[in-house]
């Protein structure tokens, strides 16, 4: 009889356990589930979702009133979920600031651009946004607005020639800081006047058949930039109120260099406290590496190259290099340094760096200088090693940021990594912020993330049918023991 008594106790014991585990549990996952519409508080891990102090701040230092809209239109697919959760975060994210600071950001209005047709064209012509202005958050403050990219709100990583069976999935979430770095940036009255060069070869501004720079431009326009060009090849004159020259040499035809007075208005220009960003051409001179290499940053003579996957190809050494390798500690590039960093330039001019220059950007070890541009092919006598693809310093009271590869800021390869080196090398420059995400990086989200149909069936789940099974078992068992006496 003893025996039998304790072990009753013990059966007991680990059934109070393994019950008061699973009410631990079920509170736990009506919380995630439930919270944003009864709960006020979030125990996800990280708290992704609840409003610190800081943000309280951030909301009563906007100085003017801040609307949201975000048009979606996204395949049914598994990249199309990644990017619907990433989107459905920003979403819930300014919900929880709306609800914290309601006169500071309106809540945010989803549109969906199939279903709501007839909506989406009121709204987009309401805003003056253009047609294939969707799958961004659209932040909008008087007359200024500003448009997150995915990019800017996660990185996300999609199957590839390489790994074709690769799930599409979230590397890094950075969707809290793009959206109050965004804020920030739209209530601002300062404007940042941008000059790209023109007159020289180099691409159009505008949207055309042939290569342009129309992405680039738009992008940096829904920053609150200025954008305009700037024809240095006849007048050699840079406009007074510019903040930063961005000097593209490189185009569809022949790129014809500049001359001794244009190198001297940049001189005077970064003097002045002007920023310069300059895109070296392929192949042939741009005409300023005088001024480069008495900066500390020399032009070599030849392309860097590689042995890569080139896309749509095969593995084999080509003029297509990856930039990997960051400086840690420059403010360009020490946001990006919390993750895998790859930004493919195709093709690139390799730069050697002396004090107190920077090296920004560098291939990884298996690189090597192609002073043969006919074929890449390395010889006994190159020895492969990390190759300077990008550099900085400044001149006077300006910045001086020089890239090897022109052609990223064609509308073809202005994506990825590369655009967010380029933006990142702008807001540097020009000492404004012109890229939202460019304070940082917030951990992997690890959050459960559900439309809102989703969440409403896990909310009633989560009250009634979680419980409602933990009592039944739990009758279950009593009506077990009552039989077996």
């Amino acid at each position: 009889m003893k025996d039998i008594i304790l072990s009753r106790r013990r059966k007991a014991r680990i059934h109070i356990f393994l019950q008061l585990s699973l009410l631990i549990w079920i509170v736990w996952i009506v919380n995630v589930w439930s919270f944003h519409d009864t709960v006020r508080s979030d125990w996800s891990r990280g708290q992704h979702m609840k409003v610190t102090a800081s943000d309280l701040a951030l909301l009563d230092a906007l100085p003017r009133h801040v609307e949201v809209l975000l048009p979606i239109d996204l395949q049914p697919d598994a990249s199309g979920r990644v990017r619907w959760q990433v989107l459905f975060q920003a979403m819930r994210w300014i919900g929880e600031l709306n609800r914290s600071a309601p006169d500071a950001v309106s809540p945010p209005v989803q549109v969906d651009v199939n279903r709501e047709a007839e909506r989406w064209e009121i709204l987009r012509a309401a805003r003056g946004l253009e047609a294939d202005a969707v799958n961004k958050v659209h932040l909008f403050c008087g007359d200024r607005r500003l448009a997150l990219e995915l990019e800017d709100l996660a990185i996300i990583r999609y199957a590839s020639p390489l790994e074709p069976e690769q799930v599409a999935r979230i590397v890094v979430n950075r969707v809290r800081e793009a959206i109050e770095a965004g804020l920030r940036q739209v209530v601002s009255d300062e404007t940042t006047e941008i000059r790209i060069s023109q007159g020289s070869g180099e691409p159009p501004l505008g949207a055309s058949r042939g290569p342009n720079m129309a992405r680039m431009v738009q992008d940096l326009e829904h920053r609150g930039a200025r954008v305009a060009g700037q024809d240095l090849m006849s007048t050699a004159m840079i406009d007074s109120d510019a903040d930063l020259l961005v000097v593209v040499a490189g185009g569809v035809g022949r790129f014809e260099p500049l001359g001794s007075s244009a190198r001297r208005e940049l001189e005077r220009f970064m003097e002045a406290g002007g920023g310069v960003v300059i895109l070296l051409p392929a192949m042939g001179e741009c005409g300023l590496e005088e001024m480069l290499a008495g900066a500390g940053i020399s032009v070599l003579p030849g392309l860097a190259a590689q042995v890569t996957a080139v896309p749509n190809l095969s593995i084999r050494p080509s003029f297509s290099v990856v930039g990997e390798r960051l400086d840690p500690f420059h403010p360009i590039t020490a946001p990006m340094t919390h993750s895998k960093f790859a930004a493919r330039l195709t093709p690139s001019r390799v730069l050697e760096v002396v004090q107190p220059a920077t090296a920004l950007l560098s291939t990884g070890p298996s690189a090597w200088l192609e002073r043969e541009l006919s074929t890449a092919r390395r010889d006994l006598h190159e020895i492969p090693g990390p190759q300077v693809l990008a550099a900085c310093t400044e001149v006077g009271a300006g910045r001086l940021v020089v890239i090897g590869n022109w052609s990223t800021v064609l509308s073809a390869g202005w994506l990825g990594d590369s655009r967010r080196f380029f933006i990142a090398c702008c807001d540097w420059a020009a000492g404004r912020d012109l890229l939202p995400a460019g304070a940082g990086r917030e951990p992997i989200s690890f959050r459960i993330e559900l439309d809102q149909r989703l969440r409403r069936s896990f909310f009633w789940t989560s009250i009634f049918v979680l419980p409602g099974c933990s009592l039944a078992g739990g009758l279950i068992v009593s009506w077990a023991r009552r039989r077996d006496r």
